[in-house]
């Protein structure tokens, strides 16, 4: 997976001891959570930080057609999520990933 992700233009990766983030430019567009059996992935849709996230118009909206990403809302974000425990969907996976970051 790293590998295709770094194949993608202006993209980085960076870490700290919880999670990793892939960046474009300066923006963060992907965090992957290691877990004990799989990866957690999460990107955010919308984010607002004092606590009224409906009221943000831009809104990242993911075209899932297989419906394998959960969308997670409160009142400061709202983000897609998805658990990877083996390579089965991995290439549809990297697709959606692709479209969050060229978004």
């Amino acid at each position: 997976m790293k590998e295709k992700i770094l194949d993608w233009e202006n993209v980085r990766i960076t870490n700290n001891y919880k999670y990793f983030r892939v960046q474009n430019g300066k923006n963060i567009k992907l965090y992957i959570h290691p877990q004990k059996n799989n990866l957690k992935l999460n990107f955010l849709s919308r984010i607002d930080f004092k606590g009224d996230v409906k009221s943000k118009k831009k809104k990242f909206v993911l075209d899932d057609p297989k419906k394998l990403f959960s969308l997670i809302k409160n009142n400061y974000k709202e983000l897609y999520t998805i658990k990877i425990k083996d390579s089965k969907n991995l290439d549809y996976v990297l697709l959606m990933l692709k479209q969050k970051f060229d978004s």
